[in-house]
């Protein structure tokens, strides 16, 4: 199998995985906690990167989220672009950045899936949306494995195990 396919086959696994977690996320009763809270209560670390990420804009509002016993620190501010959105670990890590996009900036495809599926005279808002996601490469057991992992330490649960016969997959000489 070529990188390029491998690469396609990730990031497919991973827009996958974000989305089941989104919707599991959303049918699940309020276990976590969020809260509204000061930049002075926002560890060091935190607050730097959402104000790196904010540039000269202005923090509007910081939200101290937890879930499954890990703070996350969610923040938004107003760019020229529209409203953004990031959210990072305690210790400053990336995990995700939301934008406010104009439809011209979207592609042909996803407005026309959009479309169909809000009917054609349905107004619609979009927002860019992008997870970081690590993916580590290991040998275990005579197998290869590709596990996704976010800034957090959660699993996509995308393992790809392959048959140790010596081929790397990418098409190079092994």
């Amino acid at each position: 199998m070529t990188r390029s396919k491998q690469f396609a086959i990730a990031v497919a696994a991973v827009v996958a995985a974000t989305s089941m977690a989104i919707v599991q996320a959303q049918n699940q009763p309020k276990q976590d906690q969020e809260r509204r809270v000061k930049e002075a209560e926002v560890p060091a670390a935190a607050l730097s990167a959402l104000k790196k990420l904010a540039g000269a804009n202005a923090l509007a509002e910081i939200e101290e989220e937890t879930e499954n016993g890990q703070k996350t620190y969610e923040a938004e501010w107003r760019s020229g672009t529209g409203h953004m959105e990031a959210a990072v670990t305690e210790s400053g890590d990336l995990i995700e950045l939301e934008e406010s996009v104009a439809s011209d900036a979207i592609p042909k495809a996803a407005i026309a899936a959009a479309q169909k599926a809000a009917g054609d005279k349905t107004p619609l808002r979009w927002v860019k949306k992008t997870f970081v996601v690590y993916e580590v490469q290991f040998k275990k057991d005579n197998r290869h494995h590709e596990v996704l992992y976010n800034a957090g330490g959660q699993s996509s649960g995308c393992d790809d195990e392959d048959a140790d016969d010596g081929d790397d997959g990418d098409d190079d000489e092994d």
